[in-house]
């Protein structure tokens, strides 16, 4: 890839998002992780974003809604950027409910080589 992207990670837990950035660090892209919403809101307003990557359990371990409604939000507000589940949740219900939003849907049960292709396949516009 000659083009340097953007990624943006949400998700509350900041060991996750430590161990996460452990798996994406790259040269090929920049990875931004926050753990808060507001965040996520300032970084949108000032960087071009190419992958947004969302927990749906924001918050609280049992409500996937906050996590749901922010893609729902972003997707509305910024349909070009491509949005990817990263969640211990795999709910169908779910994934239905957000199929037309996101471009991926994984639990956080990958494997770190898995994580990485992904990512690198929805950059660059590959079929999964």
């Amino acid at each position: 890839m000659s083009k340097k992207y953007n990624i943006l990670h949400l998700d509350d837990s900041v060991l996750f998002l430590d161990f996460t950035k452990m798996i994406l660090d790259d040269d090929r892209w920049a990875y931004h992780p926050v753990s808060t919403e507001k965040e996520v809101e300032a970084y949108f307003k000032q960087h071009k974003t190419d992958l947004f990557i969302c927990d749906l359990m924001l918050y609280d371990e049992s409500d996937a809604g906050p996590g749901v409604e922010l893609i729902e939000k972003i997707h509305k507000k910024y349909p070009s950027v491509k949005i990817m589940v990263l969640s211990a949740r795999g709910d169908d219900s779910l994934r239905e409910r957000l199929i037309n939003k996101i471009v991926y849907y994984a639990t956080k049960d990958l494997r770190d080589t898995q994580l990485k292709k992904i990512v690198i396949s929805l950059l660059e516009g590959d079929t999964i």
